[in-house]
This record gives structure tokens, C-alpha cells and sequence, in this order.
């Protein structure tokens, strides 16, 4: 099954590049911010599914309390951002 989304890192690299074209008549972002912030959101990704899992695993076995996605987000990057 295939899901090819566009990520929030995709979208803004696009709309960014696509602003800077019909201003400047290119593109001027680096590749090397763009690789950076694919492979930074490609972190987060992965890291909030393994903290799901584990806080899934930590509600059944030992009755813990799972967090919302705001408690997950205010904890992960500080605040309301």
C-alpha cells in the first residue's frame, strides 16, 4: 500500500522555491538545508512513533497514563509553536 503524502518539509521547500522563482527567477535554498530538513523531520517522525508505541506499551502493562498529542508536542518542542 502506498501513501505518498506530502510531508510539511515538502510542502514549504515547494512554496518557498516557488515565491523565490517568480521573484528572483530561482531557486536560492541550499540542497544542503533542504537535506537537513527532510532528514530532521524524518527524525521526528520516527522518534514521535517509537514514543507512541512505547507510551501505548506503558498504558497496558503498567496502567500508566497516555499523553495527548498536545502534552507529546509541548514536551518534545516546548510549547505552543
Amino acid at each position: 500500500m502506498s501513501n505518498n503524502k506530502q510531508s510539511s518539509v515538502d510542502y514549504l521547500i515547494n512554496e518557498l522555491n516557488r515565491i523565490q522563482e517568480l521573484y528572483y527567477g530561482q531557486s536560492i535554498i541550499p540542497i544542503e538545508v533542504i537535506t537537513k530538513a527532510k532528514a530532521m523531520h524524518k527524525e521526528e517522525i520516527e522518534e514521535a512513533f517509537a514514543n507512541g508505541v512505547y507510551d501505548e506499551y506503558e498504558y497496558h502493562i503498567n496502567n500508566e497514563p497516555r499523553k495527548n498529542t498536545e502534552q507529546y508536542y509541548s514536551e518534545t518542542f516546548g510549547g505552543n509553536k
